[in-house]
């Protein structure tokens, strides 16, 4: 044994903080991996418009799914001037409060192919901006006034909700982050009630002037010229099509495709003549028995795999689908194959039986 002071506790001491320290940095560029992969995802915005209107505002964004080519996120954002301190009440009073959620899809503009008309609404243009990352989406927005411009004041609350349109750019890219323009409008139908208010005589206090009014309007709820601040520019979000999402697709399609002629190959081998002349009168009458019989025979397993966001499981798992189904169609075409060569066999060994029978006598 050694003692406390010895070279051999020092080294033992030595080599776990040595330990300790690999593990630590271990651990720190991991969670650093996963809070940057994480922090990537929101954006910090706030209405240069409001601001100039003399509103504070600031307003979070969050994508849904990671990576380039997400195209859902979620805002919600705080617009807030309530309640400026004086001795004596002003003539004019501007007191707003409006809490705001928002759900948006992102778009690019494409190619629009030469023999295709332009549609007002479709994303493929002639001339496109792949640049601008534009967007569509709806607003809810819940809100509190209190506005006296001249002598009658109104005060209450409100509640929206609505349409959201516009585009972003990018403006500004740092080795940190990165500032987007966010130019849009949001208009929809508002449901509002309030009462109206003045002065009394001596200017010391505000008092209530007839009932309340309930109104339902339609209302330009925004107008936005936002500054926005992320850690990945707009630049490298939102992007139309995943190339390796495509390719899964389509050779997910093309080998469903494939696994249906040759079920439907079997299908019709085994059909008897009864079905036969049924099918020949009636399409819908061989679809529902085609499906019977795949509902019997799904002593294969197999199932169609679902066109969700491609994560690395997923990858790994359409890949040994689809290796899977290749070699039952490969299986099953062999079979074809040999039968056909069976039959043809047997029909050329009858044929030269027959020519040699004519040939003796």
């Amino acid at each position: 044994m050694c003692k406390a002071d010895g070279p051999c506790c020092r080294q033992y001491v030595l080599l776990t903080c040595c330990l300790f320290s690999l593990l630590f940095t271990h651990v720190h560029t991991a969670y650093a991996q996963v809070a940057d992969h994480f922090f990537n995802r929101f954006s910090f915005r706030t209405n240069t418009i409001d601001w100039l209107a003399t509103i504070p505002n600031v307003t979070v964004g969050f994508d849904l799914t990671p990576g380039p080519y997400n195209h859902t996120s979620l805002l919600a954002g705080i617009k807030w001037n309530w309640n400026t301190w004086h001795k004596m009440p002003d003539y004019y009073v501007f007191n707003v409060l409006d809490i705001r959620g928002e759900y948006r899809y992102y778009f690019r503009e494409t190619q629009l192919p030469k023999d295709q008309k332009q549609k007002f609404l479709s994303a493929q243009r002639a001339h496109p901006h792949p640049w601008q990352a534009r967007y569509m989406g709806a607003f809810v927005n819940y809100g509190s006034f209190s506005l006296k411009p001249g002598a009658i004041g109104r005060q209450g609350w409100q509640l929206g909700l609505g349409l959201s349109v516009g585009m972003e750019i990018p403006l500004y890219q740092y080795k940190t982050g990165a500032i987007d323009l966010d130019l849009g409008a949001s208009a929809g139908i508002s449901v509002s009630r309030y009462e109206k208010f003045s002065l009394n005589a001596a200017n010391t206090a505000f008092v209530s002037e007839g009932k309340p009014v309930f109104m339902v309007l339609p209302t330009i709820a925004e107008l936005r010229a936002v500054l926005s601040w992320r850690k990945v520019s707009v630049k490298e979000k939102y992007w139309q099509k995943d190339p390796e999402k495509e390719l899964f697709a389509q050779v997910r399609e093309e080998v469903e495709n494939d696994f249906e002629k040759t079920n439907k190959a079997t299908f019709d081998a085994t059909r008897s003549d009864s079905q036969i002349r049924k099918h020949a009168q009636s399409d819908s009458a061989y679809v529902a028995d085609f499906k019977a019989w795949l509902t019997v025979n799904e002593n294969d397993g197999y199932k169609k795999v679902d066109n969700s966001y491609i994560s690395d499981a997923h990858k790994k798992t359409l890949k040994a689908q689809i290796k899977s189904i290749v070699r039952r169609i490969e299986t099953s075409f062999l079979r074809e194959i040999q039968a056909k060569r069976s039959t043809a066999k047997e029909t050329k060994k009858g044929k030269e039986t027959k020519n040699t029978k004519e040939t003796d006598e």
